[in-house]
């Protein structure tokens, strides 16, 4: 499956319109870290090698870190790919370098919280946390449980702010973290077609809980990336840059097509 998405990935353009001024890789340019859920390989054929275009500044702001590129931190080339046949054939396959794990300066680092498809272990397994026992199972590998700590560190930095961008709230282990970093003075700003109500349609978070992070909202978006990186909407493309570089309230409501 993940290597059929990968010839999918392939044949797609990755930006929504031509305009230099709205790109998404542009605009993902603009974090400190990214952490993703997400297990395919998309960003890294799409995204990573593109910072390396733009003129580099080291030592950028706390909102515009301005790194020379984006990395996945603490792995290595596998070179025993033949053991995934086509997968290997389609995905370049990776595994934990030795410890200690370090991060590379200049580099935007971009954690996969989930393990990802081209991540191996062992000559005939791949690193992926699926379904129940998710917090056990990423104790059982070294990468991910400091993945996990760099999350939770990031999180709890004074002032810090997440975007969340298509994450229903399912993930206890997730939330949990989410839930400290706000109590912590942490700030959000949801992307999602049910805006700032994703939050509490699980039953996974307490009453309280759902409270503490809804008032922990600095905005909010409705609208479907295509349509605000698409140069249909600058209201909401402007709305969300804003992310970046202010810390108020900002909230609007669009219909979800």
């Amino acid at each position: 499956m993940f290597g059929d998405m990968t010839l999918g990935f392939s044949r797609q353009p990755f930006e929504f319109c031509d305009d230099p001024e709205i790109q998404v890789s542009e605009f993902l340019s603009k974090f400190n870290a990214i952490f993703t859920l997400n297990q395919d390989t998309l960003l890294e054929a799409k995204y990573f090698g593109t910072l390396k275009q733009k003129p580099f500044i080291a030592g950028g702001g706390i909102y515009s870190p301005n790194y020379a590129d984006a990395y996945r931190p603490g792995i290595i080339r596998a070179l025993d790919t033949l053991a995934y046949g086509s997968l290997a054939n389609r995905i370049n396959l990776f595994k934990p370098e030795p410890e200690p794990f370090i991060l590379k300066p200049d580099l935007q680092p971009y954690f996969k919280l989930h393990g990802s498809a081209d991540f191996q272990v062992g000559a005939r397994e791949t690193m992926l946390i699926l379904g129940g026992n998710k917090p056990e199972r990423i104790n059982k590998q070294p990468l991910l449980r400091w993945y996990h700590e760099l999350f939770r560190r990031h999180l709890e930095i004074p002032d810090a702010r997440l975007m969340v961008i298509g994450y229903s709230f399912g993930d206890p282990h997730i939330n949990e973290i989410i839930i400290n970093g706000v109590k912590c003075g942490l700030r959000l700003f949801i992307i999602d077609l049910a805006g700032v109500d994703v939050i509490g349609r699980r039953s996974n978070i307490s009453p309280d809980n759902v409270s503490l992070l809804k008032n922990s909202v600095i905005g909010a978006s409705r609208r479907p990336l295509s349509m605000t990186f698409g140069g249909e909407d600058m209201i909401e493309f402007r709305k969300i840059n804003r992310f970046f570089r202010s810390a108020r309230m900002d909230v609007t409501y669009h219909p979800a097509f």
